[in-house]
């Protein structure tokens, strides 16, 4: 039915979305790596539980 394909979208959507920003994370971290300390770097590390987290129900807040 419409109503199930639409389901099944959204959740292929939100889990490639999980992904990119998986390796978006990896990525920025990985370039970073060379580099001494930056706020980039630790703002990176910072993100680490929020992005691999499996739940879906964490709630960010960048203004902390």
């Amino acid at each position: 039915s419409p109503i199930k394909a639409t389901k099944i979208g959204r959740e292929l959507n939100e889990q490639q979305s999980h992904l990119t920003a998986k390796m978006q994370l990896f990525l920025e971290l990985f370039a970073l790596r060379g580099e001494p300390v930056s706020y980039r770097f630790v703002e990176g590390l910072n993100k680490i539980k929020i992005v691999f987290n499996k739940r879906k129900s964490i709630k960010t807040n960048d203004n902390q």
